[in-house]
């Protein structure tokens, strides 16, 4: 059961749906199942005001053989005497004599279904529909599911929507009376329409809309194909989900003309065509929108009509419907429009719900938005904008939404589980800590040792889970216990700077003819050396041979060794292994002086030479 702040979230939202509505009489039959589950009855009834016949009449379907039903405005019957008196009406047995004459004297028992069709009334609340201080209908909610009366939540609920439903009344009286038209599906459609709907407000996740609910609607249109896009708002994408035997694939589709799906969502309204071929057609709804063919060329199947809405809630796009090929007609028609935008409208309420009831997986920047120093939208549009413009998110942040630094540094440090340290000025690193490393690499990777004793060294780093980084962390630092703390990426490189200044940094990285990294490789080559039972003069052919070319250091070291050359821009790799226990030379050859890269240690040559073989 809902509580009371998430029903009335739900009153707001169905507030806004009958706000937006451009078609009252198309909005009713999902209206109704909505207002069914807000209230948890078995039965809602929809009356508008007939003032010239003093009548109400009755605006949902009742019952299958009744289209109409009209009831006096009276002191009779529950709904004419709220009617009459513009007063609510709550009964825990709608035929208690003793409970309706606490109302009036006149009132009989029971409800209006109980006359027209084999319907047992119990419990009822009756709420008069006012809009611009005027009744212009009346609502009547029967048979509490859980419980023997409606309480006094469920009337406030009902007093809260009450307002929005004279709305809705009112525009019902003007769609009447300008003579629009209005499509009526018949009560087979109408009851496959309310059983689409409850399905998907019952679906466990969106996941469950996207594959399980598509043959239903299928059937409901008469329709060949359904796709049904979520949208993903940082990389400005609609995408489906399909499932093929056991196996499930994404369909991700821009939003842009560049197709129909994506049209309609970047335009937010339906798309209704008898040939997606034809240009003319198209042009008509965008005059840039093309059809993509590329999958009727894959699959061999012919697009013919299309019929797309889009999937909006409370003006947010959360994705897109599109129906294809109509299979008794050349074009869908306009009763196919109604019940698309109806669901449409289901599906994307169903999507909302799933985003704002389930829990988000954390991020590095939650904190921010937990805290209120940023909206998820606004996160959501600095994150797409930095990969669209490949600037580094942080920047924006700091920069742009004027995010302080301290606080950038809590979200790191709540989402990571380790301290965060910023740069202090007054913090002084010991220069000896970072002897024998180099800048330009720590600058690279965006991590710095801090403090440093004979067992243990505490490293900052931007990104602790990066397993690489760690690795190599491990590899310079092999006999000393890690310890680790997270910084922004402008701490590290402030806290390089202090040590040996920007300039230094630069003119390093034109001189550096090695990486750390690959100081690090050869330190775990020379590590393993000294580790082995015989020395290196000592090694025989077997020794040699048992290094495989597959071990992981090998592997990154011939990596590394193309990727600097690749990097530094070089023409020629010249590798020379030696003779007998010989050290292999690497050496590069650029602007046609070439130059020692490495050294490396004989026992190894036989394995890096497979390896690049």
């Amino acid at each position: 059961m809902l509580s009371l702040q998430n029903a009335l979230a739900n009153v707001k939202t169905l507030a806004a749906k009958i706000q937006n509505s451009t078609n009252g009489k198309g909005l009713v039959p999902s209206l109704t199942q909505d207002l069914k589950e807000l209230l948890g009855c078995e039965a809602i009834a929809l009356f508008a005001l007939d003032k010239p016949k003093r009548q109400l009449v009755s605006v949902n379907l009742i019952a299958p053989e009744v289209p109409e039903l009209r009831v006096d405005i009276s002191h009779k019957t529950l709904v004419g005497y709220v009617a009459a008196n513009g007063k609510s009406i709550n009964v825990a047995n709608a035929y208690s004599r003793q409970e309706l004459s606490a109302y009036h004297p006149d009132l009989t028992g029971g409800s209006t279904r109980d006359a027209v069709m084999n319907f047992k009334t119990k419990s009822a609340m009756v709420i008069p529909l006012p809009h611009n201080k005027k009744l212009l209908g009346v609502l009547e909610v029967l048979n509490k599911l859980e419980g023997e009366q409606f309480t006094q939540e469920d009337l406030k609920l009902a007093r809260e929507i009450a307002p929005s439903l004279g709305l809705l009344m009112s525009k019902l009286e003007e769609e009447s009376q300008t003579g629009k038209q209005i499509v009526i599906g018949t009560p087979e459609q109408e009851e496959k329409l309310h059983s689409i709907s409850h399905s998907i407000h019952a679906a466990k996740n969106v996941d469950e809309i996207l594959l399980e609910l598509k043959d239903s609607i299928l059937e409901l249109f008469d329709a060949t194909l359904i796709t049904i896009y979520a949208v993903d708002v940082v990389k400005n994408e609609i995408y489906s989900k399909v499932k093929s035997g056991d196996s499930i694939s994404e369909i991700r589709v821009p939003i842009s003309p560049k197709s129909i799906a994506g049209c309609v969502a970047m335009e937010q309204r339906v798309l209704n065509t008898a040939n997606a071929y034809d240009p003319n057609e198209l042009k008509q709804y965008h005059p840039d929108l093309v059809f993509d063919s590329s999958w009727d060329k894959k699959s061999g199947f012919k697009t013919k009509s299309v019929l797309a809405s889009p999937l909006v809630h409370q003006n947010k796009l959360m994705g897109v419907m599109q129906l294809i090929n109509k299979k008794s007609a050349d074009r869908f028609s306009p009763l196919d429009e109604k019940f698309v935008t109806l669901i449409s409208d289901t599906v994307a309420l169903a999507f909302h719900n799933h985003a704002k009831f389930v829990q988000p997986k954390p991020t590095k920047f939650s904190y921010l938005v937990n805290n209120g120093l940023i909206a998820e939208e606004e996160l959501t549009a600095v994150i797409a904008r930095a990969r669209k413009n490949q600037i580094d998110i942080e920047t924006l942040l700091l920069k742009d939404v004027g995010i302080k630094r301290k606080e950038l540094g809590k979200s790191l440090e709540s989402f990571y589980n380790i301290p965060y340290e910023g740069y202090n000025s007054s913090t002084v690193l010991p220069q000896q800590i970072l002897t024998g490393l180099n800048k330009t690499f720590l600058l690279k990777n965006f991590w710095i040792p801090l403090q440093s004793d004979e067992s243990k060294v505490i490293i900052l780093i931007n990104d602790p889970t990066n397993i690489d980084k760690i690795q190599n962390i491990k590899l310079i630092f092999p006999k000393k216990q890690l310890e680790f703390k997270v910084g922004l990426k402008v701490d590290i490189v402030e806290f390089l700077n202090s040590v040996m200044g920007s300039a230094a940094i630069e003119e390093e990285a034109a001189g550096e003819t090695k990486t750390e990294e690959l100081s690090a490789l050869l330190s775990a080559l020379k590590s393993e050396k000294e580790d082995s039972p015989g020395a290196e003069a000592d090694a025989g052919e077997e020794e040699i041979n048992a290094i495989s070319e597959t071990d992981s250091t090998i592997v990154r070291l011939v990596n590394k060794v193309l990727i600097d050359a690749y990097e530094q821009g070089v023409s020629d790799i010249h590798i020379e292994p030696g003779i007998g226990k010989e050290s292999m030379l690497v050496r590069y050859r650029k602007d046609g002086e070439c130059r020692i890269y490495e050294e490396i240690p004989f026992l190894y040559k036989q394995a890096i030479i497979s390896r690049i073989k």
